[in-house]
Parts: structure tokens; sequence; C-alpha cells
């Protein structure tokens, strides 16, 4: 038998016998371990892709030796071809065999599970986490088939892989990968049917949050974990589960315990004052410690609506110190109502979307919004009853003392409206014999309150909406007027008004001193609510600071168009068209005439139709003075045609002596002589005493005064010729337009 025999045999032999025995093997692999992702994994393995190759080109090689040697094909290689043939096919053969047992050990490996489970924690994973992806499934087919030893090394090497991540991200937020919180939360469903005593360090490693939380990396929770911890603990109390529930609070109450603990402010001396020199971790701080009180108080709003008080009373009772500390439960009434008062939320500030966050069972839509909130609240009364079984052991532990009155009025007005939805609440868990059996509070009643001498819970909350009713009218009627919003008025006003007199100046004469007529733009005020010049409001007032000098602005522009419209001298009434025809009629001297536009639209003519010589500052060298504010109501959009030098004055006087001590006013703008101020009507006794006898306004102690000082004069010649070419509308006017050969002008 020559060598080509000897290697053809060996090849027959793993075809024939040993490969299909192997494809059964591995086909078994899905069977074994129940996992596509380690049968993938072992399709991907080097030994099989080469086994494969190297047998290809093995039997390859046997082909074209039979081809070789038929002999009514008879051809012919010279010797150098078929020692290089030979070679090949013994070297192919060769490493054939090697491969095969390669292959053979890895096989071997892969069915064993301990030998992959080592195999796997060796590996480099990927960005997909394969390797971890397998682990955890050889941990869930362990809990299956109650198989400890597996579990537990399992375990172990999944804990290795979420702790590794924890250190390298020591001191930020950690996110984990979605394989690793999908792992997770597997072993979690395997574990809840599971109910075998003998997995119970898995319990509290998943479910408990010992992976996702760690012991001692000081690494801070994503948003991500947060909600992976909530799909947990949902699961576990949809099933009933209250010892897994109970796993979890020891390892959360360990965690605010050591993990968060407050940091203390370190005070140090700067320029003559003290400083916090660690303010920005001490606010991270607390931030994280609200962020997980948060997260568990939610959880109480669960038990709630699934109605595990039995769960909430071992929760109530949980600690690991004496005397007992409960450091996941409130301990002063100040912040059973900041929990009331931010699930309240009646306006959708703090939660829009509650139910993202935290998903009650069996709740959906609008309805499982407001049902979220209702529990947490509800859960909230619950801790509110709780704080009469309190006992201290403290000189200064005051579990039944009233909450600190919020400083903003917003949040005052929040508590009024919602304290007596607070108290139906608590209400209702009072008649709640069973319930306060449950959680151990069967002895409160209305007796037990009588008998220890304690406020009874209506009374309570009666006589802190009374509290904060008062606090409420009091800074309501004390409230000072804030120095950066009376700035802002006195900014905004200075800036209206100067911009609006400043045009009306630099297009009209500057002065007028000899034979005029006058008119006048009064002063003007308004009695505004003290709360829109105030800090700490439970409303932001739009436009506070700008409306009254708006106003006068506007009022500034309607007089100045008034006047030009009560001292023309003739009028026409024309067709837009006619209108620049009855200018070109007029042939006027650019040199010594002016025309002033109110309301008619230069821009539409320019650009749309086409006038010959227009622009938006002349009209054939004939100045145009365009104001775009004027009283429509009063007149049409027209062209005023005078000389130059008939022109009105709008000259600012100062205002009198007697005005400036009665409306405590300052010049604003010494050059344009404006005045403003703002008013406490509470303080100034006089003013407010002047306004209640017009009785007018209601609630003046609560209010403010704004007053604008412009006593401004419109200065008009005597004897003036002007012309107005009114536009004329078919929906305003009535009768016929006048030609543009009806139009005159009958000029000094």
């Amino acid at each position: 038998m020559g060598i080509p025999e000897i290697c053809i045999t060996f090849i027959a032999a793993l075809v024939g016998v040993a490969y299909p025995i192997l494809l059964e093997v591995v086909s078994r692999l899905d069977e074994k371990y129940g996992s596509l992702v380690i049968v993938n994994l072992f399709k991907e393995e080097i030994e099989w892709k080469l086994f494969r190759l190297m047998l290809f080109t093995s039997l390859f090689c046997v082909l074209v030796y039979i081809v070789l040697n038929v002999p009514y094909l008879a051809i012919t290689t010279n010797i150098c071809f078929t020692n290089m043939f030979i070679s090949a096919f013994i070297i192919s053969t060769t490493v054939l065999i090697i491969v095969f047992l390669f292959f053979v050990k890895k096989i071997i490996i892969y069915y064993s599970t301990n030998q992959v489970l080592q195999y796997f924690n060796q590996q480099k994973d990927n960005e997909d986490h394969i390797y971890f992806q397998a682990t955890s499934d050889i941990l869930n087919l362990s809990i299956k088939k109650q198989d400890t030893v597996t579990a537990k090394t399992a375990s172990e090497f999944i804990y290795k892989n979420f702790r590794n991540i924890r250190v390298l991200n020591s001191g930020i937020q950690v996110q984990y990968p979605n394989a690793y919180y999908q792992a997770v939360h597997k072993i979690i469903q395997e574990l809840i049917y599971s109910r075998d005593e003998r997995f119970i360090y898995l319990e509290h490693r998943t479910i408990g949050g010992v992976w996702y939380l760690g012991e001692h990396e000081r690494a801070k929770i994503h948003e991500d974990t947060f909600g992976w911890l909530w799909h947990g603990l949902v699961l576990a109390v949809k099933h009933d589960r209250d010892d897994m529930v109970m796993h979890y609070w020891s390892v959360a109450h360990q965690y605010f315990m050591y993990e968060l603990s407050s940091i203390h402010p370190n005070h140090v001396r700067m320029n003559e004052q003290f400083v916090v020199q660690n303010a920005q971790e001490v606010d991270d701080r607390e931030e994280e410690r609200s962020r997980f009180l948060e997260f568990n108080y939610a959880l109480g709003g669960l038990l709630m609506y699934r109605g595990r008080h039995k769960c909430l009373k071992r929760i109530f009772e949980y600690t690991t110190s004496l005397p007992p500390s409960y450091d996941l439960l409130p301990l002063w009434m100040n912040e059973v109502f900041q929990l009331y008062f931010k699930f309240r939320d009646p306006y959708d500030y703090n939660f829009p979307f509650i139910n993202n966050r935290y998903y009650f069972p069996e709740v959906e839509g609008i309805q499982g919004e407001n049902a979220v909130k209702f529990w947490i609240c509800k859960y909230a009364a619950l801790l509110f009853i709780r704080q009469y079984s309190i006992i201290p052991y403290l000189s200064f532990m005051e579990p039944l003392r009233y909450p600190f009155i919020p400083e903003k009025q917003n949040e005052k007005r929040l508590w009024i409206e919602n304290l007596d939805h607070f108290k139906t609440l608590i209400e209702n868990i009072l008649n709640d014999g069973a319930l306060l059996n449950d959680v151990g509070f069967g002895y409160i009643n209305s007796q037990w309150f009588i008998d220890e001498g304690k406020t009874s819970p209506q009374d309570f909350i009666e006589n802190l909406k009374q509290e904060v009713s008062q606090a409420y009218d009091n800074t309501e009627l004390n409230q000072p007027i804030s120095d950066a919003k009376r700035q802002s008025f006195i900014d905004g006003t200075k800036n209206i008004l100067s911009k609006v007199i400043n045009e009306y100046k630099s297009k009209l004469n500057s002065e007028i001193e000899e034979e005029y007529k006058s008119w006048f733009v009064p002063s003007i005020n308004m009695v505004s609510e003290k709360s829109a010049f105030s800090d700490n409001q439970d409303v932001h007032h739009t436009n506070y600071d700008t409306f009254l000098a708006a106003e006068q602005a506007n009022r500034i522009s309607m007089s100045v168009s008034e006047t030009f419209h009560l001292k023309y001298t003739e009028r026409f009434l024309l067709k837009t068209p006619d209108l620049f025809k009855a200018l070109d009629r007029l042939a006027l001297d650019p040199k010594k005439f002016v025309i002033v536009n109110f309301g008619i639209e230069l821009n539409y003519q320019i650009n749309y139709e086409k006038i010959d010589g227009l622009t938006a500052t002349q009209y054939k060298s004939l100045e145009i003075i365009t104001f775009d504010n004027f009283n429509r109501a009063m007149m049409n959009p027209t062209f005023f045609v005078l000389e130059k030098r008939h022109l009105p004055a709008l000259v600012c006087k100062q205002i009198a002596q007697d005005q400036l001590q009665k409306y405590s006013l300052t010049e604003i703008d010494e050059e344009l002589h404006i005045y403003a101020s703002v008013i406490d009507l509470n303080l100034n006794d006089d003013l407010r005493n002047e306004l209640e006898a017009e009785d007018i306004y209601p609630n003046l102690r609560k209010s403010a005064l704004l007053y604008i000082g412009t006593p401004i004069e419109i200065r008009w010649a005597k004897n003036i010729k002007m012309l107005a070419l009114s536009q004329f509308s078919e929906f305003r006017n009535r009768g016929v337009a006048n030609d543009a050969g009806d139009v005159t002008f009958k000029e000094e």
C-alpha cells in the first residue's frame, strides 16, 4: 500500500466514522445548553472552521488522485508534478489529523460545563458581549436544572464582569451594556418561578441589586440601571415574591447608608466670609440621595397598589442597628410632605410621563399616569400615619413636628389647593382596619390619639393648611418690591419711550417758539398686582416690566397722528394709483415741501405696483416721513402734504414738583424728562386711600402703583396749510372717491 492509499484510508475513516459522530455531538450542544449563543460561538471557533476547510481540501486531493489513476483516461503527468501532488496530499492529510485532534479537544471543552465557563471567562469579550451572554445562558440553565455548583461558578464570573465595569467608572455614572441588563432580567425571571432556597444568594445578587449597585466601588447609578431595577421589582411584586423585595430592600438600605452617606460641607474662610469649598460634591451627593429615595418611595406605592401590606410591614420594621435606624423611610414630617407634593404633581411639572419611569402592571394610558401618582401619594399618606408610631429616643427627634412652610408663593398655593386631597387619603387609610393591622398600625384609631394626647391627622392637616394660608396672605401683603424687578421696569420704560420719542423728535421740527397751538400727552399709571414685582411668586407675569411703557408709547403715537388729522385744511379721498398722480399734478418744490405718511404701504407700491420714482424715503425727490403707528379708528392711511417749516414739534417738559413727591418719581432720562416709579400701596397710605375712594380696585394692600411721567407737548404753528390725501377703501368708505384731477392745494 502506497502513501496516497494510506492518506485515503485516514480520510475515509474520518469521513465515515469520526465526522458523523462529531456532528451529532455538536448538534446536541443546543439541547445541552438551550442557547443559540453558545452554538453560534462554537461555530465561530477556529478549530471548527479549520477542520471543515482541511477536510474539504483532503477530499479534493482524493478526488484528484482518483482522476489521475483512472486507466481509461490515460492522463500523463511528469514526475515533478506527481511528487508535488503527493507531498501536498500528505501535508493536507497530516494537517487534517492534527486539526481533528484540536477540534476534539474544543468539543470536550464545550461539552464540559465547568470547562466551558472557565474558557468563556478567559476570552476577551467583543462589543456584543457574546461570552457574557453565553455565561448568563448557562446560569439560566443551571437554575432550571437546580445545578447549584454550575450556578455558583457562573454567578461569580458575572459578578466579576459587573465589578470590572464599576471599577473602571468609579466616581461617575455607570451605564452597563444592554446585554448585561437583559441577562440579569432573564435570570430574575427564572428565579421567580424557581423558588429554590439554594439560589437565595442569586436573588440577593440579581433583584437585590448587588450586581447593579456594587459594594464599595463608589460608582454612581445610571438612569438605565434604575429602570432595569424597577423592571425586576415589578416582576417580584406581581408574582407576590415579598422575599425578593426584601432582598432588594436590605441591599438598598446598606447602599444608602454607606455609599450614599451625606458629605459634610467643608467651610473655609475666603475674603472675610465663609464659603463651602466642596459645594459641588455636597450638591451632587444630595441629588443622588434624593433620586435614590424617590425610587424607593415609588416602590412603596407599587406595594400599596398590589396590596402587599405585609411586605410593607417588613419594610417598616427592617433595620440593622440598635437603636433602630430606618434610613430609607422619613424621620420628619417635612420629608413626608415633600414626598407627597413631589408625586401629587397636578400640573405634571415633575413627572410629565411618570409611567415611563415607574410603570405599574395592568394600568395603561392617561389613567395609568394618574394611577401611579395616586398610589405613591397614598403611600405618602401611610408614611404620615407611620410618623405617629415613631418613638423618639433622642432629644431632637420630633416625628410630629409641623413641616417647614415653603418660601415660594407657587408652592404655598400648591399646598393650599392639595392638602385636602392628602387628608382624604389619610382618612381612607384610617378607615381601612385590615390595612392598618397588616402594616402593624392596628392600634392607631381616633381614641388612641386622644389617649396619647396627640393631634389627630385631620386636625394636623387643617392646622397646617391654616398656617400655609396665613403665610401666603402675609407674603402677599408684606412682600417687598424686588429691586431687580423695579430696575427691569425702569430699564424697559426708558428703552421703549426714548426710542419712540427720539424717532418723532428726529423727524419733526426741533422747536416752535412763537404763535403755536399745543396738544398734550399726559402721564400714565396703573394698579398692578404686587406679586408681579416681587420675588418667589407662583406665576410669572408676562411683560410686567414693559406693558405700561408700551401703552404710553402707543398713546404718544396716537396723539401725534390725531393732531395731523385735526390740522389738515384740505382733504381728498383717492384710490391708490391716484395718490401719486395727484402728487405729480401738484408739482411741489422738494426743498420746501414734505410728505408725512401714516399707514400707506410704500414697500407694496414699490415692489408690486412699481410706482416710478418711489422709494421708502422719497417720491421724485420729495421727502417722505413715514410713521407706521397711527389712530386707524379715526383716519384712513394718509399722505399729509405740508411745508417743512410747518411740521409740529415734540417738547418734553419737566414734571411738576408736587407730582414728583406724590408719586416718588425718579427721572430715568434727563434729556427727554422721562420719569417712573413702582409704589408699594401697602406702605403708602395716602395713595391707597385716594385709590380706595374710587371704589374700583380690590385688595390695594396687595397691589403696586406703576407710574410713568412723560409730560409731552405737541406744538403746531398757527394758520398753516396742510393737504390730506387719504387712501380710499371699498370696505371702510362710502360714496365715490375723488379723481386725481380734483386735487388742489392752496399755499400760503
